[in-house]
């Protein structure tokens, strides 16, 4: 957010008529605990590949359904879960920690309707 680069500091100015500063240096960061965090086979998904992912699990969900079992709806909560987490960003140990009610209306955003 601060690159010069990006503008940001400039758009913020303008707006806000305060700009951000960076906080966090070399010699304040966490370091990491994995030291392999960088290496090729722990790479992020591409676009496409996400693409392929999402719409194996979905296929998967027509797949069941479309031989008339039962287990049609863990297979679309999977679907579905997996969008979420990626969506938001969740970690493993937050999306494992979602419940039903988590997705309830939210009293206090009221303009976001049900």
């Amino acid at each position: 957010m601060t690159n010069p680069a990006y503008g940001w500091a400039e758009e913020c100015l303008l707006r806000f008529g305060a700009h951000p500063v960076q906080v966090v240096h070399d010699w304040n960061a966490a370091v990491h605990a994995d030291e392999g965090e960088g290496e090729p086979e722990r790479r992020a998904f591409t676009r496409p590949e996400l693409e392929a992912f999402f719409d194996y699990a979905d296929e998967q969900v027509v797949r069941v359904r479309g031989k008339g079992r039962k287990g049609w709806l863990p297979t679309f909560g999977d679907a579905t879960l997996f969008k979420t987490a990626y969506g938001y960003g969740l970690r493993r140990n937050e999306t494992r920690m979602l419940n039903e009610v988590d997705f309830g209306p939210n009293p206090h955003g009221r303009e976001f309707g049900d």
